[in-house]
């Protein structure tokens, strides 16, 4: 989902024990699949800054390694 005219990118997903979440090629991406209705939905998820980048690589990291539970993450 796109907020109007802000050009933030919401993503409302549950992230999962195990779940892995790493740096693409280039380092303004991030990269992660979750599972929607049944489903695997895979992203790769521009940030504009790379420092951007490593501080939402670490929070879904940590967010990861604990029991489930939905992150609103706002890019």
């Amino acid at each position: 989902m796109r907020k109007e005219a802000v050009y933030t990118l919401l993503l409302n997903v549950t992230l999962f024990p195990g779940m892995r979440c790493t740096l693409a090629q280039d380092p303004r991406f991030v990269r992660f699949s979750v599972i929607e209705d049944g489903t695997a939905t895979h992203y790769n998820l521009k940030v504009t800054r790379g420092y951007s980048t490593e501080v939402l690589l670490r929070l879904m990291q940590n967010s990861c390694s604990s029991p489930a539970r939905r992150l609103r993450m706002i890019c």
